[in-house]
This record gives structure tokens, C-alpha cells and sequence, in this order.
């Protein structure tokens, strides 16, 4: 009886003196944590059975405007981590690319990723990348000037303020070109690479007003999407964003793919690779949400009436 309940007592015991597996994550991003997306994308984790502190790691880098993230991603790898996600576009998942052929890249949000070399195939990635990218086709494009035309009937020249540093953005203009000549919408290009760049091509936009302008993705426009919306509504001109969080801060319209979404999704892949998965297998996914957000106090500032068929449609109307 005595050597049963030793028995029945000591295995327990045996086990929980196994050792819990702690994996580490590096994180690269241009925001400083923890913002709303990551919290999203730790959320998540805990839901797949991580919990920081207990059986992970998170170890935040966080790039400033001006940093390429080569530094950040080498410093990763040379801690060790598991896997390496990247919340950012395409010269920070670059940088980490070329930091590692053998650690795990998770992306989210990258364009153009076998254009501009980040995977061989979105079927079939054939790389240590894989993840989240930012759009579905190029065609997205039109689809968010047909909106902003609903939103902006008068609309005639649209400036377009994008980061001509990040590797891809470049072919979205013959695109854009094509979907804004049936709305009859001349387009034209203000490209920026940092915040001096950005200060200068306001600087001419406010000697040259168009009749609205088009903020597009990239890390110097999101840093300073503050002051991007402010000079826009201090001009008057209503603007069109890549991204919700610029009608979070004052911009008239946003239609872009959830961004909560996707940082929630790549936890997804993070599970998977942490279980044994090759990112070279992993099928790269395309955005299945998207999120239209109308900024009404905005439009009230702007003396604009938004029709009733947008503010249906609409998954946000900010007050």
C-alpha cells in the first residue's frame, strides 16, 4: 500500500519538475510597443496557449525613422530568437531578410512580395519569409478612389504623398494612373523618404493646392500621419489614407485591409512555425478584411455632407 502511494504521489511530482519550453520572438517595429496592434498580436498568442513571461519571450526592436532595421534584425539573430516578425514594410522585412537564411521571418503588411524578392511564390514562399501581406491585387487601388469620389465629388487633382524609399511602392502608380482617368482625376506624385523630405513636399503642396490628397502607406507618413491630417485640414483638403489609424487622426477617409486583423493573423504563423512548420511551405496570405472609415467631424470641418449609402457601408464613422 505504501509503494502504490509513492507511486500515485511521485509521478505528479516527476512531471512538474519538467522543464516549460520558452520560445523567443523577436519583434521588429517602427512603433513603439505596446501599441493597440501588438497587444492584438499578444492576444492572440495567449489564445494559441502563449503567455509571455511563462513559455515566451517578446523582444521589441524598435526602428526609428532614419534606421533601415539591418541593425535590429542582426541583433536579433544574434540573440538567438526563434522567430523573427516584422511589423513593417518592405525594407524592414528586406533588412531582415538579409540578417538570416535560417531564422524564421514572419512579415505584415509587405507589398509586392515576390517582386521585390521577399518570397518566390505566394503558394509556395520557398524562403524563411512568410506572412501577412498589405494588399490583395493592385486593383485595391481603384477601389478606394471610387469610394473617395462618392465621398469627394468635385475631386480633379489628387497629390499623392507616398515613401518612395520602400522597395515596390513604385508600381502602384500606373494603377492608380489608370483608376483615376475614368473618374476624371489627374494624379500626381509627392514622394517623400524622411521627415525633412516630408516637411519640404508640404511645403510645396501648400504653393500648389491640389483638390485633395492621397496618403499613402510607409513608415515616414505613419510616424507623422498627425501632422500629415492637421496640414491637410488647416488647407482644407480632403484626404484619402491607406490605413485607419490616419482617419484615427484626422484624415477624411481611409479603405485599407485590417491591420488588427493581420497582426492577429500572424500569430497564426508564428504558432505554426513554433510547431515544426517551414516558412518555405507556409502559403503567404492576402488580407481577407478591409476597413472603411469615415472621419464625420472631419467632413463637418470641411463642409462636406457624406451620402447616406457611405455612412451604411462604412465599419467606422469617427465623431
Amino acid at each position: 500500500m505504501g509503494l502504490l502511494a509513492f507511486c500515485l504521489y511521485a509521478v505528479p511530482s516527476a512531471a512538474a519538475q519538467q522543464p516549460v519550453k520558452v520560445w523567443r520572438i523577436g519583434v521588429v517595429t517602427s512603433s513603439a510597443p505596446p501599441g493597440p496592434l501588438w497587444l492584438a498580436f499578444q492576444e492572440a498568442l495567449r489564445d494559441l496557449g502563449y503567455t509571455e513571461g511563462k513559455n515566451i519571450v517578446l523582444n521589441y526592436q524598435v526602428r526609428r525613422l532614419g534606421d533601415d532595421g539591418h541593425a535590429a534584425a542582426r541583433e536579433l539573430v544574434a540573440e538567438g530568437v526563434d522567430v523573427i516578425v516584422v511589423g513593417g514594410a518592405n525594407a524592414q522585412v528586406l533588412a531582415a531578410k538579409a540578417a538570416t537564411t535560417t531564422v524564421p521571418i514572419v512579415m505584415i503588411g509587405a507589398f509586392q512580395v515576390v517582386e521585390t524578392g521577399l518570397v518566390v511564390s505566394l503558394t509556395r514562399p520557398g524562403t524563411n519569409v512568410t506572412g501577412m501581406t498589405w494588399d490583395t491585387t493592385m486593383e485595391e487601388a481603384g477601389k478606394r478612389l471610387e469610394l473617395f469620389k462618392r465621398l469627394v465629388p468635385n475631386v480633379s487633382r489628387l497629390s499623392n504623398l507616398w515613401d518612395s524609399s520602400q522597395p515596390g511602392m513604385a508600381a502602384y502608380w500606373p494603377v492608380v494612373r489608370r483608376s483615376a482617368e475614368p473618374l476624371g482625376i489627374r494624379v500626381d506624385s509627392v514622394p517623400v523618404t524622411d521627415t525633412a523630405s516630408l516637411e519640404d513636399g508640404l511645403a510645396k503642396l501648400t504653393k500648389n493646392l491640389p483638390s485633395a490628397l492621397f496618403v499613402w502607406g510607409g513608415p515616414v507618413n505613419l510616424v507623422h500621419r498627425q501632422r500629415i491630417c492637421e496640414w491637410a485640414l488647416n488647407a482644407r483638403l480632403p484626404t484619402l489614407a491607406q490605413a485607419e489609424q490616419y482617419a484615427e487622426a484626422g484624415c477624411l477617409m481611409s479603405y485599407a485591409p485590417n491591420l488588427t486583423q493581420l497582426f492577429r493573423e500572424a500569430a497564426g504563423y508564428v504558432d505554426k512555425i513554433l510547431r515544426g512548420a517551414k516558412p518555405s511551405d507556409l502559403p503567404v496570405a492576402q488580407p481577407s478584411k478591409f476597413s472603411f472609415v469615415l472621419n464625420a467631424k472631419t467632413a463637418r470641418t470641411l463642409g462636406l455632407t457624406i451620402p447616406a449609402s457611405l455612412l451604411l457601408s462604412a465599419d467606422q464613422v469617427i465623431e
